[in-house]
């Protein structure tokens, strides 16, 4: 589960870069905000590291990995529909897919929790 977990969270971190090429001939965006529209993503996911180790320690990883993993798929399926609605719309699922990204952090803390533990039996 968590190697799956961590292959739809790279998936999702990166299917923008291919599909905004077409988006951008579609929509008439530019280059500087193409920029922003992948930068979006590094907003939300700077801003919930610390959250998500801190989270993972108190709820435990398997919580907030399902918690991101649900903020994340919901903003993936929002993306394209956001595109239409026009900029902020768009801005604002990219940095809620990077906030659900807070994920990655609680499956990162669970395997290595994991490997500690067996490191020291």
């Amino acid at each position: 589960v968590c190697g799956f977990a961590a292959l739809l969270c790279y998936l999702d971190r990166t299917n923008i870069s291919t599909a905004i090429v077409p988006m951008a001939e579609q929509f008439g965006w530019d280059k500087q905000f193409c920029g922003a529209v992948l930068s979006a993503f590094f907003a939300g996911y700077g801003a919930t590291q610390v959250l998500g180790g801190q989270w993972s320690d108190k709820y435990g990883g398997s919580a907030v990995l399902a918690g991101g993993l649900a903020l994340w798929s919901v903003a993936t399926a929002l993306t394209p529909f956001a595109a239409a609605w026009g900029t902020m719309p768009l801005l604002a699922a990219r940095t809620l897919l990077g906030m659900g990204q807070v994920g990655h952090v609680a499956l990162g803390c669970c395997c290595c929790r994991r490997c500690l533990v067996l490191f020291t039996m």
